[in-house]
């Protein structure tokens, strides 16, 4: 078949699920052939993100997410890398936004009245698909462009105006049981630390489009969808490894970022970004697997409380252990003296201050629990080579 005809065959087999148009253009974006009653919207509108995408080197299929909440799959036909043409699936939503949803998004940009009749007609007959379908048919869409095949990994997606560049998500609902037992696999790979765990969540939600809901807004399902994935991810973390109180502390703060998500495709990032730290924390955690739990947790205890009055006492009342057996068993593990430790602890905080804060030198020294100024800068001068007043002004950011 040539490229036409394979096209024909795809948009056939893909409009028996669901409806969608196809728009094709060459490399200087004009227009070849659609199966559309009407042009794409503005197809200059998609030009910037295209352009961008282009401009990274990828030639890897496009899912852009559009200011109206729509979706659109963009797919690139090269020969040896040199880009012929540009082909558009859409639209569709991925959430159960109902049309009056889109109508209030669509009244809040200033269209003129033909393309606002446009995107009206399309409103009323944009199909509902969940994310990984439409990774699946991107994938569908660059095989028949161009005889490859890709892994889903490799479909980009892009909110207009601003670039995420995040696996797609491939999701569709099967059997509870095969939901569970990928679930297990993903938890398994959260607690030994398993950066793969990133490209596992594709296949994890290729099964499940997550909590079954009639939320109206899609970025709120997704929001709840990824707030699930991160107190699994957390849980299991907990399990592999991960002191409790990194782990929740790593929980709040993630979970406060997520609400700042504004779009399907920043809640995609999140997610990646998400495990990925989780990720680097247990492996980091695995790292000081010699050292026992109990000093693994004075340790955390310290960088949590650097501030506050660490006497050797009151810290081995924390282990159980007398204060000459807690000290002996310290170094022993870590291969520092307590104070030692302390005092490294203190120095590392004391450069991130002095870098990111607007503290003065002695407000820092207060903070930390120096003596005086004249110390802080003596025991900073011997671990790292400089003046506190040196370092403030080499590394403080502008």
């Amino acid at each position: 078949m040539n490229l036409k005809e394979k096209l024909t065959f795809l948009h056939k087999l893909i409009c028996s699920n669901y409806s969608l148009s196809l728009w094709s253009y060459n490399a200087d974006f004009e227009l070849l052939d659609t199966t559309a009653k009407w042009d794409l919207i503005s197809v200059s509108d998609f030009i910037p993100a295209v352009s961008s995408h282009l401009a990274s080197g990828f030639l890897s299929p496009l899912i852009l997410e559009t200011n109206v909440g729509m979706l659109w799959i963009i797919g690139f036909c090269h020969k040896n890398r040199e880009l012929e043409s540009i082909h558009f699936l859409g639209p569709a939503v991925t959430g159960r936004d109902t049309s009056d949803l889109l109508r209030q998004k669509l009244e809040t940009y200033e269209l003129s009245v033909r393309t606002h009749s446009i995107v009206s007609r399309m409103i009323a007959t944009t199909p509902l698909i969940p994310n990984g379908m439409l990774a699946n048919y991107a994938v569908m869409l660059h095989y028949a462009l161009n005889d490859e095949t890709l892994p889903l990994s490799d479909v980009k997606f892009f909110v207009q105006d601003r670039e995420v560049l995040s696996p797609a998500r491939e999701t569709y609902s099967v059997a509870a049981e095969s939901l569970w037992k990928k679930e297990q696999s993903l938890c398994q790979m959260f607690e030994n630390g398993d950066h793969s765990a990133v490209s596992a969540i594709i296949s994890l939600l290729s099964i499940s489009s997550g909590a079954k809901s009639e939320l109206k807004d899609a970025v709120r399902k997704n929001k709840n969808n990824a707030l699930v994935l991160l107190t699994l991810c957390s849980r299991s973390c907990i399990r592999g490894g991960l002191h409790p109180s990194a782990a929740f502390d790593l929980y709040e703060y993630y979970a406060s970022l997520l609400e700042e998500c504004r779009t399907t495709g920043e809640v995609v990032k999140f997610c990646k970004d998400m495990v990925s730290d989780f990720m680097s924390q247990v492996q980091h955690a695995k790292a000081d697997s010699s050292i026992s739990p109990s000093i693994q947790n004075i340790c955390y205890y310290i960088q949590k409380h650097l501030t506050e009055s660490l006497c050797i006492e009151n810290l081995a009342k924390l282990t159980g252990y007398t204060e000459y057996y807690f000290s002996y068993k310290f170094q022993k593990e870590t291969g520092i003296t307590i104070k030692e430790y302390i005092l490294n602890e203190k120095i590392s905080r004391a450069k991130l201050l002095l870098t990111d804060s607007s503290q003065s030198i002695q407000e820092i020294s207060d903070t930390l629990g120096f003596c005086n100024r004249s110390y802080f800068s003596t025991c900073f001068m011997k671990k790292v080579g400089m003046s506190p007043s040196q370092y403030k002004s080499l590394n403080a950011k502008i």
